[in-house]
């Protein structure tokens, strides 16, 4: 019997990197745009969120409240997009 030799693992090793790496390419920009838009679209909604609370007569003790629904909205969202 034959055992296979290193170079034949790294010659395996080669096809399946040259094979996958326009996938895994075309996974991490996907992946980077989501995070991109994701992260301007949460900061605009905090950004908004606190100009609200800014401008408005709204009572502080509601604030904690509403940081963690926002902030649970973000977890849930990122989660998803995993």
């Amino acid at each position: 019997t034959t055992f296979p030799t290193f170079r034949c693992y790294v010659q395996r090793l080669q096809k399946y990197i040259f094979h996958f790496f326009p996938f895994f390419i075309g996974v991490s920009f996907i992946a980077i745009s989501l995070a991109l838009s994701f992260q301007s679209i949460s900061i605009s909604i905090l950004t908004s969120l606190l100009l609200f609370l800014k401008f408005s007569k709204f009572h502080l003790s509601f604030l904690p409240a509403i940081l963690q629904m926002f902030f649970s909205f973000v977890c849930i969202s990122a989660a998803s997009m995993l």
